[in-house]
C-alpha cells in the first residue's frame, strides 16, 4: 500500500533520513523501531504528509473510495502518545469532531459512536466527561476511536502506549491487536519497544541514524538478523526485558 523510494529529509543542515526505500503491505501492521534519534517518528510524519522530503517520493495506493477525499483525516488516522485530545471538550465531542466538521448527520454520528464503543469496550458513562476526568487508558482508547471515526484505510501510530504503566499497556496492546485485525486496517506503528512490535506487528523495520538496517517479518528479524547492529539491538532489548 505504501511505497517509499530513495527518501531523504533534513532539519536545516542535519540529515535525518538517508536514501531510505521501503514497501509497506496493505491490510497489515508494520512496525518502525529503533533507538531515539533513529528517524522513525520523522518517517511516520513524512508518510502522513506533515513533513515534505528533500528528495525521493512516497506513494500511497489509496482505495478508490477515498482517493479523492478532500481532507487528509478522511484518508488516515493518527494516534500519538499523549492522545492529542482537546481538554476543553468532552469525550464524545473529541471523538466526533471531524465528522461534525464534515457535516455528518446526527444519525450517522450516533451509529459510528456506537460501533466504536462496542469495538473498543469504552465505558459509555464517560462520554460526557472532560478529558481530565478519564484515565490514561481510556484516553488512549478515545484517541484510537477518534482516529478511526472516519473509517480511514491507513492508521499511523506514534508510540501510542508509551506513557502507560506496564499492566495497562499490556491490556491495551491486546485490545489494539484485536481491533486492527478485525478491521483489517493497514497500520504503521512507531515504537522503541521490540516486544511490543513483536506482539502487534506482521512486519518490522529497524532504523539506525535515518537508514534502514533491516525490514522483514517478525520471525525473520529474530532468526535472520542481517547486520551486527540488528543483533546488538535484539540483545539489548532482551537485556532490558530480563
Amino acid at each position: 500500500m505504501i511505497s517509499i523510494t530513495n527518501l531523504q529529509f533534513s532539519f536545516e543542515n542535519l540529515a535525518v533520513i538517508h536514501q531510505l526505500s521501503l514497501n509497506i503491505s496493505g491490510n497489515s501492521i508494520h512496525g518502525l523501531i529503533g533507538a531515539s534519534g533513529s528517524g522513525k517518528s520523522t518517517l511516520l510524519r513524512l508518510i502522513a504528509g506533515l513533513l515534505q522530503p528533500k528528495q525521493g517520493e512516497i506513494r500511497i495506493k489509496w482505495p478508490r473510495e477515498v482517493e479523492d477525499a478532500k481532507y487528509l483525516s478522511q484518508k488516515l488516522g493518527f494516534v500519538i502518545q499523549d492522545g492529542g485530545l482537546f481538554p476543553h471538550m468532552n469525550v464524545v465531542d473529541n471523538m466526533t469532531l471531524m465528522a461534525t466538521m464534515l457535516n455528518w448527520s446526527s444519525v450517522e454520528i450516533k451509529n459510528r459512536v456506537d460501533e466504536l464503543i462496542s469495538l473498543t469496550n469504552f465505558d459509555t458513562q464517560l462520554l460526557t466527561k472532560k478529558i481530565t476526568q478519564i484515565s490514561g487508558g481510556q484516553r488512549q482508547r478515545l484517541s484510537l476511536m477518534r482516529a478511526l471515526f472516519l473509517k480511514p484505510p491507513l492508521l499511523l501510530m506514534d508510540e501510542p502506549l508509551g506513557a502507560l504503566d506496564p499492566l495497562l499497556r499490556s491490556e491495551i496492546q491486546h485490545d489494539l491487536k484485536t481491533i486492527l485485525k478485525k478491521l483489517k486496517t493497514t497500520a504503521v506503528l512507531v515504537t522503541h519497544d521490540l516486544p511490543e512490535a513483536s506482539f502487534l506487528c506482521d512486519q518490522i523495520s529497524l532504523l539506525k541514524d535515518g537508514q534502514l538496517e533491516q525490514s522483514c517479518s517478525i520471525s525473520d528479524f529474530f532468526s535472520k538478523p542481517k547486520t551486527d547492529y540488528v543483533k546488538k539491538y535484539i540483545d539489548s532489548q532482551r537485556m532490558i526485558g530480563s
